[in-house]
């Protein structure tokens, strides 16, 4: 594993400072959910007031504040690793103690979701129950450490990698999208390793058989504007990672690793950027297809992607229904209609991507 990664880019990207207003959901209540509310649609001068109104108000978490956490009680409704009735104590975890646990519990529960002989995936809520249960053997701490990492992954949901797993956690978001992207970045490494070895195996691509390797396995059209915007941005951004020049040959595995925090360079991170652009685009293109309905019925929807996406296969759309609709394929004969904006959330959440090409 690489210990660290070089985010530092040099004269080949300029960019303008800015502040970091994301950092703020660290330490507002309610953390990235209620900071976005905050601070959608504003500028700068205009954000500035609303943290002097939330210190004001009280509205800032205290991080060196509470001791305990208040209980959530033992109700069928509360997740079983929060069922308690008493305050739990407040261990206070920092953003890398999080993310090493976050990193530690995938790994985990991959493992385990493997021996399942069902081809199914353990609830992350009763998986995470489980876990606890086997690293501490009083019931007091396993209870402290479910309540503990709770409020980190609250406090921290604006960092991608603790975000979607407590997106995950809490059944907002499905869990397919973690092991989708892994498997993807498997499979781009794989392809460049086939081109390697076609060319001699000599552990490292020529600029031109790299970006080949992108243009190929991501579908990049070189007659899109865009699609040459992707490709050119992934490549120089492999380039920074490398500290090479655009003319030098490039040792592409050491692009695919990651640190103790799960983090990967900024190769890595412009792919996880590309793919979450493709899937906001392919969503849009659905909500256009929607139009202003206000209400959205299973056969709406059906309608929708398969005309944004005429080569999806019906297995498929069924999946991308039963998410949409919180409901099983099955069930989906009997469900109402939802409102377009909660049916939009549900599809921003979950493991939706275009088939064919657009």
């Amino acid at each position: 594993m690489q210990a660290e990664y070089k985010f530092q880019y040099n004269d080949q990207i300029s960019f303008i400072c800015r502040p970091h207003w994301d950092k703020c959901a660290d330490y507002v209540q309610g953390g990235s959910v209620r900071w976005q509310q905050l601070s959608e649609g504003k500028r700068s001068t205009e954000l500035v007031d609303v943290l002097l109104n939330e210190i004001q108000v009280g509205g800032f978490v205290d991080t060196v504040g509470a001791d305990y956490f208040d209980p959530q009680g033992t109700g069928a409704e509360v997740p079983i690793y929060l069922r308690h009735d008493q305050p739990v104590r407040n261990r206070r975890l920092s953003k890398r103690d999080t993310a090493l646990l976050v990193r530690d519990i995938w790994r985990t529960k991959s493992v385990k979701d493997a021996e399942r002989t069902d081809g199914t995936r353990q609830n992350m809520g009763e998986f995470l129950f489980d876990y606890l249960k086997t690293r501490f053997p009083l019931e007091q701490i396993v209870i402290e450490w479910g309540y503990n990492l709770h409020d980190a992954c609250q406090r921290f949901a604006h960092d991608d990698v603790i975000g979607l797993f407590g997106r995950v956690l809490n059944g907002e978001a499905d869990e397919e999208i973690f092991h989708s992207q892994l498997l993807t970045i498997h499979g781009l490494l794989t392809q460049m390793t086939k081109l390697d070895n076609e060319l001699g195996n000599v552990g490292t691509l020529g600029s031109e058989d790299f970006k080949k390797c992108l243009r190929e396995f991501f579908h990049l059209s070189g007659d899109n504007e865009d699609d040459s915007s992707a490709e050119m941005t992934m490549f120089k951004a492999a380039n920074v990672e490398l500290e090479i020049t655009d003319e030098m040959p490039l040792d592409y595995k050491s692009l695919f690793t990651e640190d103790d925090e799960g983090k990967t360079g900024p190769f890595l991170d412009e792919v996880k950027t590309f793919l979450k652009t493709k899937k906001e685009q392919y969503i849009n293109d659905i909500k256009e297809q929607l139009e202003a309905n206000s209400t959205v019925s299973v056969d709406d929807l059906m309608r929708a992607i398969s005309i944004v996406d005429p080569e999806i296969t019906h297995d498929k759309i069924q999946e991308y229904l039963a998410w949409a609709f919180h409901t099983t394929k099955d069930g989906l004969k009997d469900v109402n209609p939802v409102d377009q904006s909660i049916l939009l959330e549900r599809l921003i959440n979950g493991n939706i991507t275009r088939l064919g090409r657009k």
